[in-house]
């Protein structure tokens, strides 16, 4: 990390870049921690015998950006 922050070689464009890359991994992980807890949510209700309609996509804003997952309805 102290490398990637003290780079003065860099050009703004390659760190804007590798800030974007990271912003695409952070969108990443939160869609898998979100999907994976609608899931167990869902396993829970499945035993109450709660209709399900499916999976609807949705997004959610984040300071890295906007995150799109699907959840149950």
């Amino acid at each position: 990390m102290e490398a990637f922050v003290y780079d003065y070689s860099m050009s703004f464009e390659a760190l804007e870049k590798k800030i974007d890359y990271a912003c695409l991994i952070a969108r990443l992980e939160t869609k898998q921690i979100l999907e994976v807890n609608d899931a167990e949510l869902f396993k829970g209700k499945v035993q109450v015998r709660i209709q399900d309609k499916g999976l609807r996509k949705t997004s959610i804003k984040t300071v890295y950006g906007e995150a799109e997952y699907s959840r149950h309805v």
